[in-house]
């Protein structure tokens, strides 16, 4: 019976091509899947870490790719209030704000750089230069810290234009979250 039934097809389709057309179907689903799941592979993905600690009268705000593959940075900047922002400016905003008593450290990024995979970097850490102060001038400084951490993380944003080793464009932007 199958001998019949593969008799009347083959009068109709060349067994063998169809063969090879299904063959050669299977192959650029294959190659088309692999190379989809390689560039998933090697995607970036950066992510933020902002930390304050009233003990020590500190905080630090750091980018890490958490992606698998390098991020590539094309364009980077800091904005409050929507407006770009330089880091001289930044830093005298911040000086303004908590006082001489704080040493400040902000990064910059340049297109030049990248990030690989678990490659953190420090965008802004601020640390308090006096360990030792009475608990009236610790209570101020604490209340000090926390309206510019809280002034920076309704109106401080930070941005950054990033590429895959594909040439795939990723944008990262902080965005604000309900104290």
């Amino acid at each position: 019976m199958i001998e019949v039934i593969f008799k009347h097809v083959s009068d109709f389709f060349d067994v063998k091509a169809v063969i090879a057309l299904l063959a050669l179907f299977i192959s650029i689903y294959q190659v088309s899947s692999s190379r989809k799941h390689h560039k998933l592979s090697v995607k970036p993905y950066l992510c933020d870490w902002f930390h304050h600690d009233v003990d020590t009268l500190s905080f630090s705000f750091k980018i890490q790719n958490k992606g698998l593959g390098t991020a590539v940075i094309s364009d980077y900047y800091i904005s409050v209030n929507e407006e770009k922002i330089s880091t001289n400016n930044l830093n005298e905003l911040l000086k303004e704000k908590l006082g001489l008593d704080y040493r400040l450290f902000i990064s910059e990024l340049s297109q030049q750089s990248a990030l690989s995979k678990d490659e953190e970097v420090f965008i802004l850490k601020v640390e308090h230069t006096k360990l030792e102060i009475d608990s009236k001038e610790r209570n101020k400084q604490i209340s000090n810290l926390m309206n510019t951490v809280k002034f920076l993380h309704d109106n401080c944003k930070v941005n950054i234009s990033y590429e895959s080793i594909y040439g795939e464009k990723l944008q990262y932007k902080t965005i604000t979250i309900p104290w």
